[in-house]
């Protein structure tokens, strides 16, 4: 029984990383040049970036993670890796075409924050873009312990669009698409076997049918540097 359940949730995490990614992979073929350089911000174990290496083969990855192990992981899987942290990685202005970062900026408050957007548009080049993922407030975001706080696509868009903010983003940027993720629905305020029982049930259906889905609580984000 328990393995029967672990199989679900695995194909659950793998279904939801497929239709989160789908959005970005989308863009990513639609984009004329398919020779850019590249760059995965907080890149992890280098999930998503292995991917593209796969799919974009004429694209210039370049990777930077803050954990050491992590960076020496994906360095040895053959994606160059900069052990850094964004705020002091000095790379050159105007230099990536793309750059990609998932589930980073709720890593930050303010006005931190408003130091990594500005550093991640600085070095994307005018006319390249920026693609953020990041999750929605919702019942679980606070699971993970180093969650800061939501940061919604509007707030991005007021940071560098609107004059009344403390602090105004120093670059111009247009949004380019925008795609909300919905989990499987989920019961949450009751507990019990039965319960559990159902919530699997729901994913087994999500699994395959994309529903009964929960509320917006991620995004996919794509601005563009003008």
């Amino acid at each position: 029984m328990h393995n029967w359940i672990k199989k679900i949730e695995n194909k659950y995490i793998k279904e939801s990383y497929k239709d989160e990614d789908k959005p970005v992979l989308k863009f990513l073929k639609s984009l004329k040049n398919k020779e850019t350089d590249y760059f995965e911000v907080g890149s992890g174990l280098g999930r998503f970036p292995s991917i593209i290496k796969d799919k974009f083969p004429k694209f210039k990855i370049t990777c930077l993670e803050i954990n050491k192990d992590l960076a020496e992981k994906t360095e040895k899987n053959g994606l160059e890796t900069i052990n850094a942290d964004i705020l002091k990685s000095n790379l050159p202005d105007d230099y990536f075409g793309i750059v990609h970062c998932s589930h980073l900026i709720e890593h930050f408050k303010y006005p931190e924050i408003i130091k990594v957007l500005d550093e991640i548009v600085r070095i994307t080049r005018k006319g390249g873009y920026v693609i953020i993922r990041s999750p929605l407030a919702n019942t679980y975001f606070y699971d993970d312990i180093d969650h800061i706080r939501p940061y919604p696509p509007e707030s991005i868009l007021n940071y560098f669009k609107n004059e009344q903010q403390q602090e105004k983003g120093s670059y111009q940027i247009e949004e380019v698409f925008r795609w909300y993720r919905r989990h499987g629905l989920q019961i949450e305020d009751f507990h019990g076997e039965s319960v559990i029982l159902i919530n699997i049930f729901f994913k087994i259906l999500w699994n395959y049918l994309r529903f009964p889905f929960s509320k917006k609580d991620g995004y996919v984000f794509i601005i563009k540097k003008i």
